[in-house]
């Protein structure tokens, strides 16, 4: 197991902010790249990889349990479909590893406690709603427990946990709706949650809003094993993202920024500090677990904080802006070809490798945006970071119902990084990167009527969404 020294830079700053962390605590964090999870030792400025996983899978939040297991969200594509070769599967899982009883060895075999198993169309945008976070509810004082996920879009629609009662099946716990946990937005006021959450010892379940700026944590009382009974109450909110975080005593928890650094939320002030930051080697945590317990052998784990985090530098692809040219016409309107240009930035500081862009368009009267004909060179053979690539070629729309398209408003979606046409790929496509929900934009476009006598239609509008 690989092992770093933590710069002496990340020491000053523990001292400078007066951490609260106690002694022998050891944090931890994950490399989006390498998805393994580290523990960091405070006390010795050393971290080790204590656990990694596949590269093909993606490792997403975290718990730990008070019998020392790790549990963990991994997803990854799985293999064409023999009924449908036009379809493949994608599969989701709670999984758990067990620390050996003997000190300094490593974590034991995989072991998956719950599966998600979903079929998705090729070249179709994928309606799955994600598994996002797992975590662990205590049932009595001596160790029992229930395994709980999240399944969860940010904006686009309301959220929901659930319960784990087996391998494949699991209980409806509690429905996030998103006009419970506003954030403020350039618009006003909406709803998001990522799906982060946690439970103390006392019944309540804390929500973390996610990558978003402002973000804000809920505390909602009444959180029995079956069922909540309260409501989100907003306990604090700063202008920077917070993602996963983990209870530790009825006066603390922690979570993390999604930049470099884990806080501490004193429950009683309500106010958060510094307890651990890492701009020296500059990775972004994403989600956080304290790890304590007692192995069925007698031994006592030491105290743990371990937390996911993603490469800060990692490529960050997203749509700036979508301008669309006049249209043509053709097949006496059922077939509109108009010029478009796509502007994407790459927002990371890393390279993103060769990746393609793709359209999909709803049409009136459907309820699926389906894939659409881009004519320009779709690929771009890298774009560093910081960088911006104007994509121009030519949109071609036909309603699957071989309908008129004068007059009509139509909705189309630009994709960066975008897989149509490819079988099993990874959710992340071909870029890993920092953040997977910001690729792509939509627009409305509102085709010009039908010529009268030869003139020339009216000029199409376009507005963002």
């Amino acid at each position: 197991m690989k092992k770093a020294t933590i710069q002496a830079v990340v020491i000053s700053l523990l001292l400078v902010f007066g951490a609260t962390v106690s002694a022998g605590v050891e944090l931890a964090y994950i490399f989006g790249i390498d998805h393994s999870i580290y523990e960091v030792n405070t006390e010795t400025s050393t971290d080790e990889a204590v656990y990694t996983i596949p590269h093909s899978i993606e490792l997403r939040g975290i718990d730990t349990a008070p019998d020392g297991k790790i549990y963990f969200v991994t997803g990854q594509s799985g293999g064409i479909s023999e009924e449908d070769p036009s379809s493949y599967t994608y599969l989701e899982h709670v999984k758990s590893v067990s620390p050996s009883a003997t000190p300094g060895a490593d974590y034991g075999d995989e072991v998956i406690v719950y599966t998600n198993e979903t079929v998705q169309s090729v070249g179709i945008p994928s309606e799955r709603e994600p598994i996002r976070d797992v975590a662990i509810k205590t049932t009595d004082t001596v160790g029992g427990y229930e395994v709980y996920y999240s399944v969860a879009t940010g904006a686009g629609g309301d959220a929901r946990i659930y319960r784990v009662d087996g391998p494949e099946t699991a209980t409806l716990y509690y429905t996030v709706n998103l006009a419970d946990v506003p954030v403020l937005t350039c618009n006003g006021t909406g709803g998001y949650w990522a799906g982060y959450f946690a439970f103390d010892d006392a019944d309540n379940l804390y929500l973390s809003t996610g990558n978003h700026h402002p973000a804000s944590i809920f505390r909602i009382g009444g959180a029995g094993r079956d069922r909540v009974t309260g409501s989100p109450v907003e306990i604090y909110s700063q202008n920077c993202s917070i993602i996963g975080l983990c209870y530790e005593s009825p006066d603390s928890l922690y979570f993390a920024d999604w930049e470099s650094s884990i806080y501490r939320l004193d429950l009683e002030t309500l106010e958060a500090e510094l307890v651990y930051t890492n701009e020296s080697i500059a990775y972004w945590m994403k989600d956080v677990a304290l790890l304590s317990g007692r192995v069925a052998a007698g031994r006592t784990l030491p105290s743990t904080m371990s937390m996911l985090g993603r490469i800060r530098t990692a490529p960050d692809l997203g749509i700036t802006e979508i301008h669309a040219g006049d249209p043509t016409f053709r097949d006496g309107g059922r077939e509109a070809a108009l010029p478009l240009t796509i502007t994407i930035k790459n927002f990371g500081i890393s390279t993103a490798e060769t990746f393609e862009v793709g359209i999909t368009a709803l049409y009136p009267g459907q309820k699926r945006e389906i894939e659409a004909t881009f004519s320009a060179p779709g690929k771009v053979e890298g774009l560093e970071g910081g960088k911006e690539v104007d994509i121009r070629g030519t949109l071609t729309l036909v309603h699957p119902d071989n309908k008129v398209l004068y007059g009509q408003n139509i909705s189309i979606r630009a994709h960066a990084d975008s897989c149509f046409g490819y079988k099993a790929m990874p959710e992340y496509c071909k870029v890993m990167e920092s953040d997977e929900m910001n690729n792509d934009m939509a627009v409305d476009l509102k085709l010009p009527t039908a010529p009268l006598g030869g003139l020339t239609p009216l000029a199409s509008s376009l507005t963002k969404r």
